[in-house]
């Protein structure tokens, strides 16, 4: 059984087709990277795993089956540009929603808030716990959000551009983290424009450019670049020369 599958699968979002017939599975415990230039339907792909975007036609399956059958083992984390940060709760609360199974908003229980408050320490977020949501940098947003992940103890932890706006002390944690999250067993679906980072923390990749241009390991999908991103030279020839120094053990955090 694949991890991920896609048979047949287009959107229509924003005005046009976002996604043209996309089939393609992932096999089981991958890291994938969800990569290719702006507007090459990323984000909508992610988002119509999880239901929020609706398709045009094909079916999505996760672990075999509709993910509201499975929501349970999945974490979403969406862009932070597209929460309302103004709404009036703290730190704390957000990373409680990770409870939230459904849409009834059960009683938080003592042990509940004591998993909240762990899961902020591991993010390094604990002192903040009771501070509004709105008065973090990007940086600490983007770890609160990580902490609501936490919170769900998932299988599954889909991230939509995690990396946009935060600090570089930000970025290496959640490098770290993701890491360990395949160490544990864990599968994630990580949406990032860093075509280095994402060689780094994923073993297989879905290159789109509004239909699925190519699938797989790193180096099979290398040789595909150029058709994705033709329109932006500057950008393949940046990547490529990266990666050829990080191959020659020239460049220490490649």
């Amino acid at each position: 059984m694949s991890f991920l599958s896609f048979d047949h699968v287009s959107v229509h979002y924003g005005g046009g087709v976002a996604l043209w017939e996309v089939i393609t599975q992932v096999p089981q415990g991958r890291c994938v990277g969800l990569i290719g230039p702006n507007g090459a339907g990323k984000s909508t792909l992610l988002k119509a795993v999880v239901g929020l975007v609706p398709t045009l036609s094909g079916t999505i399956r996760i672990f075999g089956k509709p993910f509201h059958e499975v929501r349970h083992r999945i974490a979403y984390i969406p862009q932070r540009n597209e929460a309302d940060w103004s709404f009036p709760v703290t730190v704390i609360d957000v990373v409680l929603m990770g409870r939230y199974t459904s849409w009834s908003f059960p009683w938080i229980t003592s042990a509940e808030r004591m998993l909240a408050c762990d899961a902020l320490e591991q993010v390094g977020m604990r002192h903040y716990a009771d501070t509004h949501i709105d008065a973090l940098s990007e940086g600490q947003k983007q770890r609160v959000f990580l902490a609501r992940a936490l919170m769900q103890d998932a299988d599954v932890y889909l991230m939509d551009e995690p990396l946009t706006g935060v600090d570089a002390s930000t970025e290496q944690w959640i490098e770290k983290w993701l890491l360990h999250l395949k160490t544990i067993g864990k599968s994630f679906v990580l949406v990032h424009h860093d075509l280095s980072f994402a060689k780094r923390v994923c073993d297989w990749f879905l290159l789109l450019k509004t239909s699925l241009v190519s699938s797989g390991p790193w180096d099979e999908i290398e040789s595909h670049l150029p058709e994705a991103y033709g329109a932006q030279p500057t950008l393949l020839q940046d990547t490529a020369h990266a990666l050829i120094v990080a191959g020659r053990g020239l460049c220490r955090n490649g």
